[in-house]
């Protein structure tokens, strides 16, 4: 089934990321540290979108990401830009209707976004946090859980289900 992600869409969910992002760092500040919510929906932009709109959606997600996570201006606008585009071909290849498939791709996206960070700070020789592992593991798990109930939710709402009855 094919799903139409239009730019107003993309503008609101960027503004709904934000404000979420504010929420969360003021409100619950643990959940703000493991979840990536802009992760979240550069995946499922990717995951219905062409590959050159996953990517431009992934650098905008990527540097609103860096603004609220202070660090490196770029480091999330690169990482995201590249799960973005990993994820519009991935799409092609996998199949994830069910919930386990959904939390593995998730979780593994989410680990190879926090993999591309941790290199880039690497490359630039920048101190990477102590337990960096630890906390992209944790991250991994968390993001994951919660993608799948954005993307069940978000599809829901974008698709409801019909009655063909008569």
């Amino acid at each position: 089934m094919e799903v139409v992600i239009g730019k107003t869409e993309v503008l609101l969910l960027l503004v709904i990321v934000g404000g979420s992002e504010i929420g969360l760092a003021k409100y619950l500040p643990w959940l703000a540290l493991y979840l990536d919510l802009p992760l979240v929906l550069v995946i499922y932009i990717g995951w219905y979108s062409r590959p050159a709109k996953a990517a431009l959606c992934g650098s905008a997600f990527g540097l609103l990401a860096d603004a609220f996570f202070r660090v490196l201006l770029g480091l999330n606008g690169v990482s995201k830009t590249t799960i973005g585009f990993v994820t519009a071909y991935l799409n092609r290849w996998v199949l994830i209707g069910g919930f386990f498939p959904r939390l593995f791709v998730i979780s593994s996206l989410t680990l190879l976004d926090n993999l591309i960070v941790f290199c880039m700070l690497e490359l630039l020789s920048q101190p990477v946090r102590e337990g960096f592992g630890y906390h992209a593991l944790i991250r991994g798990v968390v993001t994951g859980l919660a993608g799948v109930v954005i993307f069940q939710v978000y599809d829901w709402l974008k698709l409801p289900r019909r009655e063909f009855r008569a």
